[in-house]
């Protein structure tokens, strides 16, 4: 006993290290789209002071992001800071794929199912990010481990076990909706080892599990009721954004030949083998060929134990039917496959293991995957730049670039599609100054597409670079000819930074006559009392408390609409709302309140500014500006 609690510690330790060491190599990943939500999230919630509302309750938990806004409470809130809870999570998970396995197997098993996921690049990769899925699969793992526990007769714990299954089972929910996959995979367990008795379902220990399991969905649960959410965030992933016209499809919804072949090459395979294009030659066909057989093999193993009854192969197989089938129906995004790591990666090793007939044929395609894999992990450090815009950072090189030989340093504008913060935070990696402003916007309430070309703002303010992936021009622009009519495809002027793959980088044929201070034109009269306004911007602030900031307005002009807004470093402070619209009378006055939230901690002169804007012969004109300095963020 004594000497297996030593081997336990021993392998627990070693996996944690070794993990931890490969996921925490490499931040400089560009951060992707649901990233800057879930960090936006963050901030909306350290400006409500942890008060739930509807803006981050409305489409997914954001219990990770609740977790972040207390990390950022702690130390800070920037984004290196906060991927740092992936990192956390998605390490702590390759030493209980060692016990999951060692349970249901051996510690052997075990061990080998924890080296796959330990050097699973993808799994890597997704450590790396401020996203929701490896946070899940952390607590999926915690509940396959408890909830397998609770099913074995000869334990004497096995009611304690299912009350925690049922908590790791709420917990997962509570981080991602696709956890849901779980209740149906236990249900079916428990009714095919039970030969189909429904009364199964209600013994004791499903029961206890089921119950916790409500109980930690309940404080969630009663923040979508409290904030009007209501179900709108199940409704929404599993009908709304399929009902609207989008690039991608429900799978359901392929042909069977066509999701066959999407569900394995840029499904499965994405999952297992990322990073295989990074081998030299022939080294990624044999790492696909190799993992497809023993995952065959592996497959087909189970399968054929499971109808002999097995138990062990039984939970195994289930658990990767009902995640596929809940992804066929809700999306078709690869990432959504993260959760088929452990039951495959226990698969193989059992395989590998235990079935000496087939060693012939297995440990050699062991070894190719084992192998291949342990070198994508380790060397990816050098290489991997995600799955979402990897071009985007060499994109904005190229038009520094392109700025520096035209001896045009000082500011230009440009047009990004989607998601101009993505843009922003990249040239805040490059140094690029720029104003980026978005290409797409919300369309009408009856309108069947979830964004439209935003022509008139491309019209009105001329954009000196348009930078849009390959997807995005054949949808959007590839029929809009006369957008273009202005625009050339950027040709480099040395060989020295290649193309960037995956997107088209646009510049204006004619200088841009700064659009944006065109819409500035000195304005006279006292439409801001600049006095109040700096006098409510503190000198110095700490990270995560949230401030108000009061700028009283008034209109010196005739009757018409204003837009007001605070401008900040949006990666080092958080403004709620920065933007108001409102109608004021002559001689009117009122005064704006604006809640600020610093993320970061900061020493230096960190500007506020304050912009107003008046509509004046039918243009808006921005009549006042001011800015103050924060100079310490603690």
């Amino acid at each position: 006993m004594v000497k297996g609690r030593r081997r336990d510690l021993l392998i627990v330790g070693v996996l944690f290290s070794a993990a931890f060491r490969l996921r925490a190599m490499r931040f400089e990943v560009p951060m992707y789209g649901d990233e800057w939500l879930y960090w936006s999230w963050t901030k909306m919630i350290l400006a409500s002071e942890f008060v739930p509302k509807a803006d981050f309750f409305g489409y997914v938990p954001p219990t990770l992001s609740y977790v972040a806004a207390a990390v950022t409470l702690l130390f800070d809130g920037s984004l290196h800071t906060i991927r740092l809870i992936s990192v956390v999570f998605g390490s702590l998970s390759v030493p209980l794929v060692y016990f999951l396995g060692k349970e249901m197997y051996d510690w052997r098993v075990g061990l080998l199912s924890g080296v796959f996921l330990c050097f699973s690049a993808y799994h890597c990769l997704y450590s790396r990010i401020f996203m929701l899925d490896v946070s899940m699969l952390f607590f999926v793992i915690a509940f396959l481990y408890y909830f397998w526990l609770s099913q074995r007769p000869d334990n004497p714990k096995r009611m304690r076990h299912a009350c925690v299954a049922g908590a790791m089972m709420g917990l997962a929910f509570d981080i991602k909706y696709l956890a849901i996959f779980l209740l149906p995979a236990a249900l079916a367990y428990k009714l095919w080892v039970n030969r189909f008795n429904p009364r199964a379902l209600l013994e004791r220990d499903m029961l206890l599990m089921l119950a916790v399991a409500f109980l930690i969905f309940l404080p969630l649960l009663f923040c979508l009721l409290y904030t009007g959410v209501g179900l709108h965030g199940f409704e929404f992933y599993a009908v709304e954004k399929y009902e609207k016209e989008r690039t991608v499809q429900r799978p359901l919804e392929f042909p069977l030949a066509d999701l066959l072949y999407r569900g394995w090459w840029r499904g499965w395979v994405v999952v297992f083998a990322w990073g295989m294009n990074a081998l030299p030659p022939p080294l990624p066909s044999a790492f696909a060929i190799s993992l497809t057989l023993l995952a065959f093999l592996s497959l087909a193993h189970h399968f054929i134990l499971t109808v002999k009854g097995d138990e062990k192969s039984s939970f195994l197989i289930l658990q990767v039917l009902t995640l596929s089938l809940v992804v066929i129906v809700c999306g078709n995004f690869p990432h959504y496959l993260l959760s088929l790591l452990p039951p495959f990666y226990i698969m193989f090793s059992q395989v590998i293991l235990e079935c000496r007939g087939l060693k012939p044929v297995i440990i050699p395609l062991a070894v190719v995957v084992l192998s291949l894999s342990m070198a994508i992990a380790v060397t990816s450090y050098h290489w991997d730049t995600g799955d979402y815009r990897p071009w985007l950072e060499d994109a904005l090189r190229v038009v520094k670039m392109d700025m520096m030989r035209k001896g045009n340093e000082d500011h230009v504008v440009m047009g990004g599609a989607p998601m101009a913060e993505i843009y922003e935070y990249e040239m805040s990696e490059v140094g690029l100054n720029a104003t980026v402003v978005h290409m797409l916007k919300q369309p009408g309430e009856y309108s069947r597409k979830l964004v439209s070309l935003n022509l008139e703002m491309i019209e009105t303010l001329k954009p000196d670079y348009l930078i849009m992936d390959w997807d995005y021009y054949h949808y959007w622009f590839e029929d809009l000819r006369e957008v273009f009519e202005d625009y050339k495809v950027l040709s480099l002027p040395t060989e020295a930074f290649p193309y960037p793959y995956y997107c088209y980088i646009f510049f204006r044929k004619e200088e841009n006559e700064e659009a944006l201070e065109e819409m500035s034109r000195g304005v006279e009269g006292d439409w801001v009392s600049k006095g109040v306004f700096m006098r409510s911007v503190p000198a110095a602030m700490e990270v995560g408390r949230p401030y108000v900031i009061l700028v009283p307005v008034k209109n010196v002009d005739n009757a018409t609409e204003f837009v007001a807004g605070l401008r900040v470093d949006k990666f080092r402070m958080f403004v709620e709302n920065s933007s108001v619209t409102f109608f004021m009378n002559k001689g009117s006055a009122r005064t704006l309140r604006f809640k600020v939230v610093p993320i970061v901690r900061y020493e230096g002169k960190l500007p506020v500014t304050f912009d107003l804007y008046a509509k004046l012969d039918d243009r808006y004109t921005k009549v006042a500006s001011c800015t103050d300095y924060v100079h310490v963020v603690r």
